[in-house]
């Protein structure tokens, strides 16, 4: 299969527009810190800058979210056969773009030492604390597009099944006793030896399909036509097995919403106030409980890369539900596996419950 071409340039100007439009909240928000300083003497000059730093790594954050969502917007219009090597490319990338940002702050930070003989260490302390922020930021990224990448792999193995089914539906005419062999589906569809078969061993597990010979010859079954009938007549509608058939031409299912045009994206959900109180109280007692859960290093530190990117998307104007979901449902299976816990017996209720309603 053919290596898609990512327009990187396109990409970068996406993101230069929201990286304008968040330099220039920064900057209203370092004015008002200005001015409450204004009137203040050189002895409260750390304070305003350590004020301004907040306002730096709150900045970072949306910088993260801008990256991300622009290379992945790219990425995701690219087509189908996204090497594995794009979120290490991706990350590259924000990687220098918080650097180059950091890199800038800290320079506006050491002219307004010079000016006001402010001790060099509180240089040397916002570098530290600027790299470790950017640190963080990168791990919750990375965890995010690995997420966002599952996602797409998922929905795309859906397609792939459903146009295997029917294109076998097609050759054999709905015969349920021709055999068709499986080169020939390969050859029509541009699918490998190898994911073929995973395919239809797939679908001859559900009972869609049979293997009719060695080499192997495949034959459609009398379940496997009615549930492509189904799917072609009913268009709008999922099956038992198969995604709506425009989701499938046009784009993709994720989160229980129906999303056109934009294969691979997420979409943002609107989440109910009880919801969101719901979802942060169970963070907040995930965070304050991590040390009584039976776990190893390895799982709480999962745990805690999940929370992390739910905090992520619940403070964002334009929460994603898909990513959410796939984070609590990491969280639960580890919790699962957890026992003789007796905060995990009140929080996985509370977690499934959670879970259910953005179904």
């Amino acid at each position: 299969m053919p290596i898609i071409g990512i327009n990187w340039n396109l990409a970068d100007k996406i993101y230069a527009r929201e990286e304008d439009k968040i330099r220039e909240e920064m900057q209203e928000k370092q004015q008002e810190v200005a001015k409450i300083w204004s009137q203040a003497n050189r002895f409260h000059s750390g304070a305003r800058i350590s004020s301004m730093h907040k306002i730096h790594i709150e900045t970072l954050s949306s910088l993260t979210d801008a990256s991300i969502d622009s290379d992945w917007d790219i990425v995701i219009r690219s087509g189908p056969n996204i090497p594995e090597s794009v979120i290490d490319n991706i990350i590259a990338r924000l990687n220098s773009r918080l650097t180059r940002y950091i890199n800038n702050f800290i320079f506006s930070v050491e002219q307004s030492i010079r000016r006001e003989s402010i001790s060099t260490l509180t240089l040397s302390s916002l570098q530290k604390k600027s790299n470790e922020a950017k640190t963080k930021l990168i791990v919750k990224a990375k965890r995010e597009l690995e997420i966002r990448g599952g996602l797409l792999m998922i929905e795309d193995l859906k397609k792939k099944r459903f146009q295997f089914l029917q294109k076998l539906y097609d050759m054999t005419e709905r015969n349920e006793s021709a055999a068709i062999p499986i080169e020939n589906i390969c050859q029509e569809l541009d699918f490998g030896r190898d994911f073929a078969l995973k395919i239809a061993n797939y679908l001859m597990e559900e009972g869609l399909l049979k293997f009719m010979t060695f080499g192997p010859t495949i034959g459609i079954t009398h379940y496997g036509v009615r549930e492509v009938e189904k799917a072609l007549s009913e268009p709008d509608k999922p099956t038992e097995h198969f995604p709506p058939i425009n989701i499938i031409s046009v784009g993709q299912m994720v989160g229980s919403q129906i999303q056109q045009s934009s294969p691979g994206s997420t979409q943002a959900i609107t989440i109910s106030e009880d919801k969101l109180k719901e979802l942060k109280e169970i963070i907040q007692s995930l965070e304050g409980s991590m040390d009584e859960f039976r776990l190893g290093d390895q799982q709480k530190s999962e745990i805690q890369a999940d929370i992390q990117t739910i905090e992520t998307q619940i403070s964002s104007s334009k929460p994603k539900g898909g990513i959410i979901k796939e984070s609590l449902h990491s969280i639960r299976n580890i919790l699962e596996g957890a026992t003789g816990s007796a905060i995990t017996s009140v929080l996985l209720p509370r977690i499934i419950a959670v879970l259910d309603s953005l179904a």
